[in-house]
């Protein structure tokens, strides 16, 4: 063709040495090189599922009879891993729940994470929380769950006997009934004394 237009596509001509060469309607046959990361796997425009990572060349047919090959450098990434310990605090103290393995995390209660994804807590009794996370190529982590056990404060507390002692008695019995200790320590009359047994008497 010497002049510029569209132009009617011609019958396949053959070239003598057994190839075909065809001349199509404004049509080029092209190579075009494709890089893609993506999650879990990648369909193309064909339907093609791939799920491994790796170099893959397909070709793509017109209507007219151009085809172009694609070659597809695919690298499918594994998701993240969010990694987060469990925690255990005293009643009426905070922690600060702090995940790693991601990009951005999102959390089960909706509190918005600080930039290190994490979230300052201050449960009232133990509860469960749970975390996801995206990394770069927004892969999505499994969600992973995070119990913080929360320890009731002991609180202490005794009783005597006899309630009303006389001049005539000079015993005087104190038996610890405190609750969720461990350890005790008594002061009496300037003296102290402790103790790891609940059911002491002084």
């Amino acid at each position: 063709y010497k002049v510029t237009g569209v132009q009617t596509c011609a019958l396949p001509i053959s070239t003598g040495g057994g190839g075909l060469v065809h001349i199509c309607n404004n049509c080029v046959p092209a190579t075009y090189n494709v890089s893609l990361t993506t999650c879990n796997n990648y369909t193309n425009a064909m339907g093609t599922e791939f799920t491994q990572s790796g170099i893959y060349t397909y070709t793509l047919t017109s209507s007219g009879g151009c085809d172009s090959t694609v070659v597809l450098d695919l690298t499918i990434a594994d998701p993240p891993v969010v990694v987060i310990n469990d925690a255990t605090i005293c009643e009426g103290d905070s922690i600060a729940l702090v995940p790693s393995g991601a990009l951005t995390y999102n959390w089960s209660n909706a509190q918005p994470a600080a930039t290190d994804g994490s979230i300052l807590i201050a449960p009232e009794m133990t509860t469960l929380y749970t975390v996801t996370g995206a990394d770069a190529n927004g892969c999505i982590a499994s969600p992973v769950d995070v119990i913080v056990t929360v320890i009731p404060k002991p609180v202490a507390a005794f009783s005597f006997s006899p309630l009303l002692p006389d001049v005539f008695q000079t015993e005087v019995t104190f038996t610890n009934e405190s609750v969720d200790a461990a350890q005790y320590s008594w002061t009496i009359a300037g003296n102290t004394f402790r103790s790891e047994e609940h059911t002491s008497e002084l």
